[in-house]
């Protein structure tokens, strides 16, 4: 949803997660049209061909309910967490493909989610895109 309240730009995603923005912070960019659109259907242009749907887990904050309202300094113990729970159901489902994107940020995340796969078992698994910022894994 976006909406324009007393002056300030309003934006809230899928999982009710809310931004606000004043109008002066704002840069435009062209003529902004923000109606709600209809998805379209068929896929989307954007998404490579031939992608298999798997589970994808996004460890960005914002994106975990969990964590995105917690201190900095908690953040990332929340993110092991989900990315524990993740592991386990992907481990109990026997899910042969999934993806993990932890951003590219400092490393940090980046190298417990590397660790934790290792200890977890999950051996195979590699770089997906070319910044860095997501991991695919696979079961043999």
């Amino acid at each position: 949803m976006i909406a324009i309240r007393d002056g300030k730009l309003v934006v809230k995603d899928d999982e009710d997660f809310v931004e606000v923005y004043a109008m002066d912070e704002l840069v435009p960019l062209g003529p902004l049209d923000i109606r709600t659109k209809e998805p379209k259907d068929g896929p989307n242009p954007r998404e490579p061909k031939n992608k298999p749907d798997i589970p994808v887990l996004d460890l960005h904050a914002e994106k975990l309910p969990a964590c995105r309202r917690l201190p900095a300094d908690m953040i990332l113990a929340c993110q092991l967490d989900e990315l524990r729970l993740f592991l386990q159901q992907m481990k109990r489902d026997k899910i042969p493909r999934f993806r993990i994107i932890h951003g590219i940020g400092s490393g940090v995340l980046r190298v417990e989610v590397i660790r934790m796969l290792r200890v977890q078992g999950f051996k195979n698994f590699r770089d997906e895109t070319l910044d860095g910022g997501s991991l695919l894994v696979e079961r043999k």
